[in-house]
């Protein structure tokens, strides 16, 4: 979805000056989309499935006489009853006990579930969260070339003193959304009926909120953004493609995507081969987070004196650190430390690709340019992480997965130190 439609929507942004309605469109599917959660129907499920235990009664028939385990010395075939001994979904008349009496056999009844088979609720459910990621993933790159392109027009801001504050948010509300939840489940508990209708709520007061902060921000801001794109607007494009620093920064979006899409899917899975418990696997996006809000706030000095060039080779470098430290743990405990690691993987080395980006776009072409960063980085290159990523931990294990990776890394941060000329390049002290 990141491959095909962050591209599209870059190049509608650019060439018909649509950024303002297009963030409009992002916002309102963001609100709307979770709706469509309603419309996945329930999967066929076996009734024997239950672990709830009824107070029924089951005539077990014993078919010897002088049993010491049934207390039965009659010489003919009797019966006895066993009280909540099946779920209550089990419907049986009889069970069979055999002459040592180690186990029970009993025919067992399953019902058709109404709602729909597996296949359509997983197509269903696949379709759903395509469109929902859609607007996700759009949203992101509109409002990271907005952000750099007034970041350039005003001085005394910078993106990552702006995108940190995404990064807080995902702290907050994530406490608030929890905190709702739980009073949900508890308030419904108490009258018999669960209800979730927070998770509808929540979107529609941010969107709200969202789309009053759009429509409201002056014009005279957001031209800055809608600047004409060259004549040539395709063949600009293209041509920027074959310039050899062009080419390899979207070898880091690929190879950095890949260690990020393999950290995000199979670290979860190792802690889980660890043993880890639920709350050190919950405490491991609290590190990140806790990480990368300073170190994305700090990231434009860092990128003023060194060069937005430079803070890519240490996130790199960081992503080379994060996936050896990751094959080595035996105790889960030990992975929370590595976690803080994320604020260089990402708190530095995204600003620096996101302003880099900005640095060599044509003009007018900067949402393209945005759109083609996350297109190749949380589009192919997590793509390719995730699926060699499963084969080899299939194969290999996730020790040899992660070194693997930090190897791939590790070729990468040697090419980043071979110089390349370009002397196309915006200058960096415009961010």
């Amino acid at each position: 979805m990141a491959m095909v439609s962050t591209p599209l929507w870059g190049s509608i942004a650019d060439k018909f000056h649509l950024h303002r309605v297009l963030m409009f469109c992002c916002v309102i599917g963001l609100c709307t989309s979770p709706l469509c959660l309603i419309f996945i129907p329930v999967a066929n499920q076996d009734i024997c499935s239950g672990k709830e235990f009824n107070g029924s009664k089951i005539n077990v028939f014993e078919p010897s006489t002088n049993n010491p385990f049934m207390n039965s010395s009659v010489s003919s075939p009797s019966e006895d009853e066993l009280d909540g001994f099946y779920p209550d979904n089990v419907q049986t008349e009889y069970v069979v006990v055999d002459n040592d009496v180690t186990h029970f056999t009993a025919p067992q009844e399953s019902a058709t579930s109404n709602h729909g088979d597996s296949l359509r609720t997983f197509l269903t459910a696949f379709c759903s969260m395509l469109f929902v990621y859609m607007f996700i993933i759009n949203w992101h790159v509109l409002i990271d070339s907005t952000t750099i392109e007034l970041c350039n027009k005003y001085t005394g801001s910078s993106y990552g003193q702006q995108r940190y504050l995404a990064s807080l948010s995902v702290v907050v509300m994530s406490l608030v959304a929890g905190f709702l939840m739980e009073w949900s489940e508890r308030r419904g508990a108490a009258r018999g009926d669960v209800c979730y209708n927070s998770r509808y709520f929540m979107p529609l007061v941010l969107t709200c909120v969202s789309c009053a902060f759009i429509a409201l921000f002056p014009l005279s801001k957001i031209e800055v953004i809608s600047k004409a794109p060259t004549k040539s607007f395709y063949k600009s494009f293209f041509k920027l493609l074959k310039r050899l620093n062009v080419f390899r920064f979207l070898l880091v979006l690929i190879i950095t995507g890949a260690s990020k899409g393999v950290i995000v899917t199979y670290l979860f899975l190792f802690l889980e081969d660890l043993n880890a418990s639920k709350i050190v696997i919950g405490l491991c996006p609290v590190f990140e987070c806790l990480a990368e809000i300073p170190c994305m706030y700090i990231s434009q000095r860092l990128i003023s004196k060194l060069g937005s060039s430079a803070v890519m080779t240490i996130g790199v470098f960081g992503h080379v650190i994060r996936q050896l430290a990751n094959s080595l743990p035996t105790n889960p405990v030990l992975i929370l430390p590595i976690e803080a690691l994320h604020g260089v993987t990402f708190g530095f080395l995204w600003p620096s690709l996101v302003i880099y980006a900005n640095q060599i776009a044509p003009e007018g072409m900067s949402s393209t340019m945005q759109a083609m960063v996350t297109a190749f980085d949380e589009g192919l290159g997590e793509l390719i992480g995730i699926l060699i990523g499963g084969i080899v931990y299939d194969r290999f294990g996730p020790r040899v997965l992660f070194r693997g990776m930090a190897a791939c890394c590790a070729v990468l941060l040697l090419m980043m130190l071979i110089p390349i000329k370009d002397t196309k390049r915006k200058e960096e002290e415009k961010v």
